[in-house]
């Protein structure tokens, strides 16, 4: 008697491992042997998920891996941007010793909107062409050559159809708006610039036309800085 009940629950367990069977891993198998892939067993130790980094760590760009900062990184940084008129953004380079930087080819980019590649521009409106854009670095000592290591990228037209850089005798050119105060005393901008051209104070910061309208997001943007190889210079978040 208990021989018969013994084979009816091992019957039983041999009919429901049949079934699980039947459910279960014949449809794995059927839809295996059509993909014509082989099967797979991963180990245990395949399945155990990586702790995801905190939200600081993610949210903060100078912890990663450091291939995607630039050689310039530190030299040149993003001071700030404005968004009284138009938009701009205000780039200055670092007391170092290493001295200039040319930012020509480098590149402004945003989360929303199109990136803008820094060109040429004139040394001195009026005379002779335009060339590469470069910072003076000042010195460890925080002496900076007036206006030598700003930039400032501007949103819109350039008012001369260039990028240039700034002297103080800009003002006199009539019939364009610099946003300049015209110098006192001078009669018109070329004496201005043969009197004034070696003043220590004569030229002031780079400007730059991205020609577009709008450069950033006004309510909330990533704006990077990137070198011509793409690696990042410097980040501003807001």
């Amino acid at each position: 008697m208990e021989t018969q009940k013994g084979n009816v629950a091992l019957g039983l367990v041999l009919l429901i491992v049949a079934m699980i069977f039947i459910f279960v891993g014949l449809p794995y198998l059927v839809r295996m042997l059509k993909s014509n892939q082989p099967l797979s067993y991963r180990s245990p130790s395949a399945y155990v998920t990586e702790t995801a980094p905190s939200l600081a760590v993610q949210n903060d760009w100078r912890s990663q891996s450091h291939y995607n900062d630039s050689a310039y990184k530190g030299r040149v940084i993003i001071v700030g941007i404005g968004q009284i008129g138009r938009q701009s953004i205000n780039l200055s380079a670092m007391p170092n010793p290493n001295g200039l930087v040319n930012i020509n080819g480098w590149k402004i980019t945003t989360s929303r909107f199109n990136d803008f590649v820094i060109g040429s521009g004139l040394q001195l409106v009026g005379f002779g062409v335009a060339g590469d854009i470069i910072l003076t670095a000042g010195l460890p000592s925080g002496d900076f050559p007036k206006g030598d290591n700003q930039v400032k990228i501007w949103a819109g037209q350039s008012p001369i159809a260039a990028n240039f850089r700034v002297n103080k005798c800009l003002g006199l050119i009539s019939g364009i708006n610099f946003d300049i105060i015209p110098l006192a005393g001078a009669a018109n901008y070329n004496s201005c610039v043969q009197a004034r051209q070696n003043d220590t104070d004569f030229y002031k910061e780079w400007r730059v036309y991205a020609l577009s309208p709008q450069l950033f997001d006004p309510l909330h943007d990533i704006i990077q800085l990137k070198d011509p190889s793409g690696f990042i210079v410097d980040q501003y978040q807001y």
